[in-house]
């Protein structure tokens, strides 16, 4: 138990120290991002992007996965 202890606390201990560290400035600029204030069409069309990558990469990992187990 110390031992799994001793091997898991510096990893949890650095993670939450970095969240703590940079969870203020994730909202320093007022939601304001790198291409300037997000519209609700960007918004949008991200949303839709997730949609279609969570559609076609499932799709294309398992047809490459069919080639590869014809081999």
């Amino acid at each position: 138990m110390r031992r799994l202890l001793r091997k898991t606390l510096p990893p949890t201990g650095l993670t939450v120290a970095l969240a703590a560290v940079g969870a203020p400035s994730a909202s320093a600029a007022d939601g304001e991002g790198l291409l300037g204030r997000p519209t609700d069409f960007e918004i949008t069309m991200w949303g839709f992007g997730v949609i279609a990558l969570f559609i076609a990469l499932p799709i294309v990992l398992s047809w490459i996965q069919g080639r590869l187990d014809t081999r």
